[in-house]
């Protein structure tokens, strides 16, 4: 392990939110490439077979229209002002469609959900890092941007414990195998905050090495296989703040907003990201 790297020391608190995530620390802004990132993220394939939420409002593969006043519910979509901007972002889309009457807007995809064209090599994508060290209100963001030169990355998800606590590592999925594999092979990886050295690996490799940890303590390793059924992961959007990041304007979708009822740190109940390290 690297000398110099960023070890988390947070400890649970009763009575206090264990996750310091705060999308409220983003600007305020107009800005329509920023809006139909964001949104297209929610709706895409990256995203939406592993959001419980947004599933749920689009009936899956039924590509049931939303009303954009309820993304703009979405932690992160309070950054973006005026109304009349988001809809006007979203019409230009080209993976979105915008319909109804003027202040009652729909969006829904243009092409529904699809499982059966939807490759299912996200662990090939994606890698391993750690050693960002304790959780800031806008670490999610911080550590998007660390990658963002590396990508198009289809989401960045912060590991945490079953009690939210940032565990100082991350999974990243790039969107494509070949951009994951080109960061992993960097001779020189970039530093966190320009001195920090991270541990990296390809997904598949860390998940191999927790079986592998497991097997040896006697344990029974589980595989969840259940990313493209949609229903299960509960990994999307609320839970593992995931968002589409990407280096130039063109982004497409192939790639937050409160929920009155639902709390965003209490659905994700992943093994992957509960494990520990």
């Amino acid at each position: 392990m690297p000398a110099d790297i960023l070890k988390t020391t947070a400890r649970v608190q009763v009575g206090v939110k264990n996750s310091k995530y705060d999308p409220s620390v983003l600007p305020i802004t107009n800005d329509p490439i920023k809006i139909r990132a964001q949104v297209e993220f929610y709706f895409g394939d990256a995203n939406l077979p592993t959001d419980k939420y947004l599933w749920g409002l689009t009936g899956g593969s039924s590509n049931i229209p939303v009303p954009i006043k309820k993304i703009c519910e979405f932690g992160r979509m309070r950054r973006f002002s005026p109304y009349s901007s988001i809809v006007s972002a979203l019409k230009e889309s080209q993976f979105l469609k915008v319909s109804g009457e003027d202040g009652d807007e729909l969006v829904e995809r243009k092409e529904p959900y699809n499982p059966d064209l939807c490759p299912k090599t996200e662990e090939g994508r994606s890698i391993y890092a750690k050693g960002f060290g304790n959780e800031e209100p806008s670490s999610q963001f911080d550590i998007e941007a660390f990658f963002a030169p590396y990508g198009p990355i289809n989401a960045v998800r912060l590991r945490r414990t079953n009690k939210k606590l940032f565990k100082g590592s991350v999974f990243v999925e790039f969107a494509e195998e070949e951009l994951a594999e080109k960061f992993l092979n960097l001779q020189s990886k970039p530093l966190w905050k320009e001195k920090h050295e991270l541990i990296v690996m390809s997904k598949k490799a860390y998940l191999d090495l927790k079986k592998e940890e497991e097997n040896s303590k006697g344990k029974n390793s589980k595989t969840n296989d259940n990313r493209y059924k949609g229903r299960k992961r509960d990994r999307g959007r609320n839970s593992n703040r995931a968002y589409r990041v990407t280096k130039s304007s063109n982004n497409k979708g192939k790639s937050g907003c409160k929920v009155s009822d639902i709390d965003p740190d209490n659905l994700k109940k992943s093994q992957e990201e509960q494990a520990s390290g």
